[in-house]
Formats: C-alpha cells, sequence, structure tokens
C-alpha cells in the first residue's frame, strides 16, 4: 500500500521572478520559479512576423532577479500588488516609448542613390526600392526599442517599492522590512536612480 504524497501549496505573491531574453532583453514576470510557456508568451507584444516566438526556448532566456516579500499574508498581498504594477506598467513601456534618431531623421538623396545601387548590385527576382530598405530600417528599430525593457523593468521595480514605501505610511501591508531583491548580476541595479532604503539587495 502506498503512502499517498502530502502536498506543498505555496500561496503566490511571496516570490515574484524576472526573466530577460539574452538578446532581445525582453522581460517577463512569473509568480513561480518555472518559466510557463503559455503565460510568458502572453506576455510578449505581437511585434510583426518573425519577432516572436511561438515557443518559449528557455536557452534564450536567464534569469534577471527575484524579490522576495515577507513570509506573511500582507506580504504576499504586497507581492501580488507589485506584480500587477510591474506588467502594466511595462505594457505602458511598449505602447508609449520616443523614436530614436534613426527613425526621425530622413534618408538624403546620397544614401537613397546608394541604397539603389546596393539593391542593383544583389540583383535576385525581388523588386525593391530604396525606399522599402529604409521603411525596414526603421521598422526593426522600432521593434528593437519595444523589446528592450530591460533597464525600464529595473526602474519601474525600484518606483513600485517607493511607491509601496510611501503607502506604507498609511496601509501597514506595505511595509518594506523583509523585502529583498536576489540579481543574476548586481550591476543591473543601478539602472534606477534610487531604492528605498529597508529594502536589501
Amino acid at each position: 500500500m502506498s503512502r499517498a504524497r502530502a502536498q506543498v501549496t505555496v500561496k503566490p505573491g511571496r516570490y515574484i521572478y524576472a526573466y530577460v531574453h539574452r538578446r532581445t532583453h525582453q522581460v517577463v514576470y512569473s509568480l513561480t520559479q518555472a518559466l510557463r510557456n503559455s503565460r510568458a508568451l502572453r506576455q510578449l507584444p505581437d511585434l510583426g512576423a518573425n519577432n516572436k516566438d511561438a515557443v518559449l526556448r528557455k536557452d534564450l532566456w536567464q534569469p534577471f532577479f527575484t524579490v522576495c516579500m515577507p513570509d506573511s499574508e500582507d506580504g504576499r498581498k504586497q507581492g501580488l500588488d507589485a506584480f500587477k504594477k510591474l506588467r502594466e506598467w511595462r505594457t505602458l513601456h511598449e505602447l508609449y516609448w520616443q523614436p530614436t534618431e534613426l527613425m526621425r531623421r530622413a534618408f538624403g538623396p546620397a544614401e537613397i542613390e546608394r541604397l539603389q545601387e546596393r539593391l542593383d548590385e544583389r540583383g535576385g527576382s525581388k523588386k525593391e526600392s530604396p525606399y522599402d530598405v529604409i521603411k525596414r530600417i526603421k521598422k526593426k528599430e522600432r521593434v528593437r526599442i519595444v523589446q528592450d525593457q530591460k533597464a525600464n523593468s529595473v526602474a519601474d521595480l525600484a518606483a513600485v517599492l517607493l511607491e509601496h514605501e510611501k503607502e506604507g505610511l498609511q496601509r501597514p501591508i506595505f511595509r518594506l522590512e523583509g523585502v529583498t531583491i536576489k540579481w543574476n548580476n548586481m550591476l543591473d541595479a543601478e539602472f534606477a536612480e534610487a531604492w528605498p532604503h529597508k529594502v536589501k539587495h
């Protein structure tokens, strides 16, 4: 007769796990240490063909940081609130961003002529004008900006914790005693201008 195994249920909210893509610097958040394919993919924006993996490749994602909240009901509520805000703010960064100089600048006649020469040298059956190439260059730049959320996610985490620090004066559940951040690379913490004093790294 086999003995039934006791199942340990961990209530979500105590830990927030962040993972970063090695090439694109996209960031996904998880309440579990194991990165789940469907949940992680739902967090990534649809930026057109060839810009979103159909399946999560675990060799391209690495741990970025882990936030550890106090082991209490209030700590878990604080963790769930932080998790919700981090995902919302990441979505805002993906929707509202500043165009780079490359995206704003107009290509001059000499550059257009150079692009046309390259197209002529390339040959092939594909009909493409220099303006198609310029459009593709600017689209690649837009995709790069939207995907690169590494620095933003660190700044967002600091902002969420600073917000919790202010709210903690009125709402005791947002106290920062016992909040710890474990970094894969400690230098990444410098993407944020300021951190609450009570948070340990």
